[in-house]
């Protein structure tokens, strides 16, 4: 056996391991765990973000292919946790409505009178009403749900680093002894 096939086979080598990427905003003790993700991973995200379209042109979304990468590679916290959905769920409930009551107290006059002018819908009070939270039902909501842009951004970079994409083997072992 070669030194390259020693080295390729010892265990920091060759098994994934999660790593833990802070996100500032959710402060040291609560990191996001990531995995390196594999070359179908980056196949399958290049593919859900290319687009032919009928005049045959190939449109491009980033963001798509960065948010795929995000639902391949981030592990902490399980995005596809259906629990962890429907506790979102609950919050996003609690939270639309008590954003309806806060203006709804501030109009009640105004919807008072509209009320007992016959409550046409068109003409409903709508003053400074909050756009409604959207339920989330998949990963792709949940990521969107939980994490800022920027951060899925920073996210994705790192994902793509530690899976070897625009990095070298040297740069990556550097940073793992620092």
């Amino acid at each position: 056996m070669s030194g390259l096939e020693e080295f390729l086979i010892q265990p920091e080598n060759c098994l994934d391991e999660t790593r833990y990427f802070e996100v500032e905003r959710f402060g040291k003790d609560k990191p996001v765990g990531l995995k390196v993700i594999s070359s179908a991973d980056h196949s399958k995200a290049m593919k859900a973000a290319t687009n032919i379209t009928k005049d045959g042109k190939v449109e491009y979304d980033n963001q798509k292919f960065l948010r795929s990468i995000c639902l391949a590679g981030i592990v902490e916290p399980r995005l596809t946790d259906v629990s962890w959905m429907e506790k979102a769920n609950e919050v996003i409930t609690k939270y639309n409505a008590n954003e309806i009551k806060k203006v709804e107290d501030k109009y009640k006059e105004d919807i008072e009178k509209w009320e007992k002018e016959g409550s046409d819908p068109k003409t409903k009070p709508t003053k400074g009403i909050p756009d409604k939270r959207k339920i989330v039902s998949t990963p792709a909501e949940m990521l969107e749900l939980v994490f800022r842009a920027g951060e899925i951004d920073d996210i994705s970079s790192t994902i793509l680093k530690i899976s070897g994409f625009g990095t070298s083997l040297k740069e990556l072992d550097k940073e793992a002894k620092n």
